[in-house]
């Protein structure tokens, strides 16, 4: 067995795992600054706009400040609206609107401070006004169009991919629209944050009467996690059969996660049961493309790769890896290494034995 088809529970039981990257001990701060003198010239120069001179903490304490000086100081008000609206485009009132009340909000407080790290105005503009589609996805859920609704929020996630909310709602609509695959991966998602805290789905939640179904999906995935890990003490025991059973309990309560599929076919393999274990490797590549998790699906094509002798076979796995690499960012590190593995893997196929595949 290679390291690739090590149970990845063994390695990640101590590790807080997410797919938003984490703001490390530098990151940007809207406490530390709190006590600084507010600095108008940012805005009112225009520097905020330009290449590679966007800090977000000193964006929005300018930005927050700017509804106490109304009063305080008109003419000062007026001047930043102008520059906001001169250098940061027609979107920056709907921008400013929404920074002026956020910490009344937590889920708001909690959409604005995960994107504290962006470096870009353009960018983290965009990225907040993902509340326009996520509102009116709201809308959509409390009149009961989760179809609307789950496309609404797919269009905010373009937008931010750090929005826990939207991940939330959309999993409950999902649940709704009888998706138990998607609602499960989005649930997960919406338990993440790069501050290493778990969301609080109450105050995110479109519509509190949909409160039971995400209590629903929490249950389910406590219910996964112990399941896991009573596989994991068999599996470390060595006693694979009962694995298998924890795991396949696990996977019926929390279909959308690949990283069970992926454990229980090392369990099969060391069962001696190939056909099962390249069941789930093949079945763990399609969760994890689907659930963003490039590494871990790359991992289960692999291990396609490795146990399959025939033609038809290897040309799943080539398929799955070419699809996989079409759906990947641009800036993922395993790219080139794995396009590599690509061509190796066609030259393969093709001189497999077996009905060349249609």
């Amino acid at each position: 067995m290679t390291l690739r088809s090590i149970p990845p529970w063994a390695l990640a039981a101590c590790l807080s795992l997410t797919s938003m990257p984490a703001l490390g001990g530098d990151a940007p701060s809207l406490a530390a600054q709190s006590a600084a003198p507010l600095d108008a010239d940012y805005i009112l120069s225009g520097e905020f706009a330009a290449q590679g001179k966007f800090r977000a903490p000193d964006f929005i304490r300018v930005v927050t400040a700017m509804t106490g000086l109304l009063a305080k100081d008109p003419e000062l008000h007026g001047r930043l609206n102008a520059a906001l609206r001169k250098h940061g485009g027609g979107e920056a009132a709907d921008v400013a609107a929404y920074l002026s009340s956020y910490r009344a909000n937590p889920c708001r407080t909690r959409h604005v401070e995960t994107n504290l790290d962006v470096s870009d105005y353009r960018e983290f503009a965009k990225r907040l006004l993902a509340s326009r589609e996520f509102g009116l996805a709201c809308a959509s859920m409390k009149n009961g169009d989760f179809k609307t609704a789950a496309r609404l929020l797919d269009a905010a996630l373009a937008k931010d991919p750090r929005l826990a909310a939207a991940y939330l709602n959309r999993a409950v609509a999902k649940a709704a629209l009888e998706d138990s695959v998607g609602a499960s991966q989005d649930y997960t998602e919406s338990q993440k944050t790069p501050l290493g805290s778990e969301q609080t789905p109450r105050d995110c939640l479109c519509d509190p009467s949909l409160d039971g179904e995400a209590a629903r999906l929490k249950a389910s995935q406590a219910s996964s996690a112990a399941s896991k890990k009573l596989a994991m003490d068999a599996y470390l025991g060595k006693d694979y059969a009962s694995a298998v059973t924890a795991l396949d309990e696990a996977s019926g309560v929390d279909p959308g996660d690949p990283e069970t599929l992926m454990t229980r076919a090392a369990a099969y393999e060391k069962l001696g049961d190939t056909a099962s274990a390249l069941s789930d490797y093949q079945g763990c590549s399609v969760l994890g493309v689907s659930a963003a998790r490039w590494s871990l699906a790359a991992d289960c094509v692999l291990n396609v790769a490795r146990l399959e002798k025939g033609r038809e076979g290897l040309s799943f796995a080539a398929k799955s890896l070419d699809r996989l690499l079409k759906d990947s960012p641009p800036e993922w590190p395993r790219r080139e290494a794995l396009f590599v593995e690509l061509a190796a893997l066609n030259a393969r196929a093709a001189k497999a034995p077996g009905k060349k595949p249609r």
